[in-house]
């Protein structure tokens, strides 16, 4: 047995050596793996738009919260100040927090050296925990958060005193990532019983004035306290029970991952309960919590994310408990068991290389993938390949002269590094996370979604409001909503009239708008029906696709009747440029045919009028066709769907 007084003995100078060896194994993984993640561009867009003059943006246009995590966007904006550059300031940042954490973990929480030792081996070899302690993402400031938290927690400071700090530490970590206040609900309401309601309410107050000053902030400046990008995972109109069955998926998929991160949860939050004296039965009650949350929610996409937090207060409950047993047979048998099954992960942070790439198909019904695996080629720190964007330099590469006063419109599902490439002059409409309009509606497909990528219609008349300036939804119901959305986004802060359409969009009749246009034409949009003699006859390559002559394809497709039946063999078209479509050729209303067609491949202009040539398929050439239907296909990359003219039918 080995006790706390034999720290010098040969079985403290062994856990001490192990302590260290965990420690250097966990930085040599850090820096092989450093990377920063697709959607932490997102952020660095509005950054960017910030110190360009167009204020705290996604959009130059509109006044939208696209990011989740205000402390570290913040944190960012500093570095930035300083250094001029976001990529190398977001992996120094983060790794500034994990050595921080790891120091705390290894030297300060009171773990002891064997405690110690067999957390930062848990943390080493958990693929997950690396990973996302740097990506560019909020989580290495979430881990230091909570671990300042838990030491506070077990200090021997008395609880009065206690009150406040816990209270801002729990306030900074909401305001880093708002659902992380489920860690510390359940040890905020102990410190309130054991100092009384009325004590506490002062110190509470002065410690979450951070995250109430900026909700402030945000629901003056973005019109609403919640970002857009909470609206796009939470209004979804999916069904409880399948993102209960996703969340199921999540946590298998973390299984085979990561073998370290449920066991260890569980062990952790067990060990909270078996040993009372440790005292972090709180605090195991806020992972519970959490890992229900999550559950809930569907867990996400990206394998393993929201997992590194339960894994770190996990880690530290089980090392509290080691040390409070105080027998180097159990630290042992919890170290042989983390480094094996650590070993089992199909990747090993220490041994990354710098050609790691996981670009593995997204399995059907799955949807989780290893997103380091993903982007690591492009934006590993190491990486052979790196490839950061230079903000606005795709301006140059795509022969344009943007201006950020009138923004070029284009639709974009993938908008992270892309947003980054083409500056402030686009404007990037986005169905998936950042749209002001589309977020507020449910996914467009209830039977073919990915999570954390729920993809919207865009809503007839949408994309012609946006270049035109003026509201032309089709849709009286939406377009009501979409005027307070106007006003909210784009209109005076202080104006009276903006501050009544952020209670009508929360509240009142923009919001039941909105739920009408949903409740009635959402799920099943209209098509539109013109002839074939309402289009000019022809349109120049790289013409703008913004001509009132010219029409969009929306989400319910567009008919073009010809004026009498056509055995044409083939046809040409001026499609919109980098979008996909679906061509379906009817007689009599009849299907007789159809095709696939990419436009605008390799256009030096973007993304204007490209023209294509059709071959028509051979039942339509037989039998004879009277129209033409039009469907827009995919929403990564799409341009925007439009059709300038048809010939030779």
């Amino acid at each position: 047995m080995c006790t706390q007084n034999q720290d010098s003995s040969e079985h403290g100078r062994l856990w001490g050596n192990l302590r260290l060896l965990a420690l250097l194994i966990f930085l040599v993984g850090l820096v092989r793996t450093a990377w920063v993640a697709e959607d932490a561009f997102i952020t660095f867009r509005s950054i960017e738009n910030l110190f360009a003059g167009h204020g705290l943006r996604w959009n130059v246009a509109e006044r939208v919260q696209t990011y989740s995590h205000p402390l570290w966007m913040l944190l960012l904006c500093l570095g930035r100040l300083v250094t001029g550059d976001l990529y190398f300031t977001a992996l120094g940042l983060g790794a500034i927090c994990t050595v921080v954490t790891l120091y705390c973990i290894g030297f300060r929480l009171g773990l002891g050296k064997t405690g110690a030792a067999c957390g930062l081996f848990v943390l080493a070899l958990s693929p997950s925990f690396v990973d996302y302690s740097t990506s560019g993402l909020e989580a290495p400031m979430t881990h230091l958060l909570l671990t300042l938290f838990a030491g506070l927690y077990f200090s021997d400071r008395p609880w009065e005193k206690r009150v406040l700090p816990l209270a801002l530490l729990a306030s900074l970590a909401a305001l880093n990532r708002p659902d992380t206040l489920l860690f510390f609900l359940p040890a905020l309401m102990g410190a309130v019983y054991r100092v009384g309601l009325i004590r506490c309410i002062r110190p509470m107050l002065l410690g979450f004035l951070p995250l109430l000053a900026w909700t402030a902030f945000a629901t003056l400046y973005y019109g609403t306290p919640v970002p857009i990008t909470a609206h796009a995972k939470a209004m979804t109109g999916i069904s409880q029970s399948e993102l209960i069955a996703q969340g199921g998926r999540f946590y298998a998929d973390a299984l085979r991952r990561d073998p370290l991160l449920l066991p260890v949860i569980a062990l952790g939050v067990g060990s909270a309960f078996v040993s009372r004296k440790t005292g972090g039965i709180a605090l195991a009650f806020g992972t519970i919590l959490y890992g229900l949350y999550l559950a809930k929610i569907g867990g996400g996409y990206m394998g393993g994310r929201f997992l590194t937090p339960p894994l770190l207060m996990a880690t530290i409950l089980m090392g509290k408990w080691i040390a409070q047993v105080d027998r180097s047979w159990v630290a042992g048998i919890h170290l042989a068991g983390a480094v094996a099954l650590g070993l089992m992960a199909p990747t090993l942070s220490v041994l990354s290389p710098s050609t790691f790439s996981a670009r593995e198909a997204v399995e059907e019904g799955h949807d989780i993938v290893d997103e380091r695996g993903m982007w690591y080629p492009r934006t590993g720190l190491l990486s052979d390949k790196r490839d950061i964007p230079v903000f606005g330099a795709g301006e140059a590469m795509l022969g344009l002269t943007l201006d950020p006063s009138n923004p070029l419109i284009f639709l974009d599902g993938k908008v992270g590094l892309d947003g980054i490439l083409v500056g402030p002059g686009m404007h990037l409409v986005d169905p998936i996370l950042c749209d002001p309009l589309m977020m507020r509606l449910p996914v467009a497909s209830l039977s073919e979604w990915r999570i954390g990528h729920f993809a919207r219609h865009v809503p007839a008349g949408y994309l012609e409001s946006l270049a035109f300036g003026e509201n032309r939804l089709s849709d009286p119901s939406l377009a009501r909503g979409y005027d307070d959305i106007r006003l909210v986004t784009r209109g005076d802060i202080w104006s009276l009239r903006r501050l009544r359409a952020i209670w009508s969009l929360a509240f009142g009749k923009g919001r039941r708008g909105i739920q009408e246009y949903v409740e009635t034409c959402y799920r099943s949009p209209k098509g539109t029906t013109i002839q074939a003699g309402e289009l000019p006859e022809s349109a120049a390559e790289g013409a703008s696709i913004w001509n009132e002559a010219f029409r969009l394809v929306g989400a319910g497709g567009l008919l073009i009747s010809l004026p009498r039946v056509s055995h044409a063999a083939s046809l040409s078209m001026g499609l919109g440029g980098l979008a996909e479509y679906r061509l379906e050729f009817l007689r009599n209303g009849v299907p007789v045919g159809s095709l696939s067609t990419y436009a605008g491949e390799g256009m030096s202009l973007f993304p204007g009028i490209a023209p294509v040539d059709i071959s028509v398929p051979e039942q339509g050439r037989e039998t004879g066709w009277d129209a033409l239907r039009i469907w827009p296909l995919g929403y990564r990359r799409s341009g925007i769907h439009c059709v300038a003219f048809i010939q030779s039918f």
